[in-house]
């Protein structure tokens, strides 16, 4: 079955667009996620290889867990982030989150908060990964979603091959 072009004429399908088989659009997806896949593999099979780093815990982690409190409880105590009580609710042994603080404007809040929620469900409920591999998690993931889109649009825009080099 053909397609209909703006000026009424019936078109026979390209090779790819016959019925069954995938037609040209959802390559660039099969691709981008095999790149994104590529770039995620080596990195979950190293996060746990790195602790913590001295810009974290005087920033995103605690304020992280103090936003995630907030949200939880509804508590204001918390959004002083200045403060160090009351204390957010973790699984021990976890990280000292009683350091100096960083001024909230050094701090990228959506980094924060998904640190703090990827600790909160894989080490405190869950008790799945460690808690420094859970506060890590985020990063490889929004990297992976990262690499994804710029292979995907590379893919649809100028083909396979810049596209492995853009994702790359």
């Amino acid at each position: 079955v053909g397609m209909m072009d703006r000026e009424g004429r019936v078109s026979e399908p390209h090779s790819g667009e016959r019925m069954g088989e995938p037609n040209r659009w959802s390559r660039p997806w099969a691709l981008a996620l095999l790149v994104a896949l590529a770039y995620l593999a080596p990195a979950l099979a190293v996060l746990d290889d790195f602790g913590p780093t001295w810009d974290h815990v005087q920033g995103e982690y605690p304020y992280g867990e103090r936003l995630l409190a907030y949200v939880e409880t509804g508590n204001p105590a918390f959004l002083d982030l200045r403060r160090h009580e009351p204390e957010p609710r973790v699984r021990e042994p976890h990280l000292d989150l009683s350091q100096r603080r960083f001024p909230t404007y050094f701090v990228y809040t959506v980094g924060a908060l998904s640190s703090a929620l990827s600790c909160r469900i894989l080490w405190t409920e869950l008790g799945l990964v460690p808690p420094m591999a859970a506060h890590h998690l985020p990063a490889p993931l929004f990297g992976a979603l990262l690499v994804f889109a710029v292979t995907y649009f590379a893919a649809r825009r100028i083909g396979t091959l810049g596209a492995l080099v853009a994702g790359s």
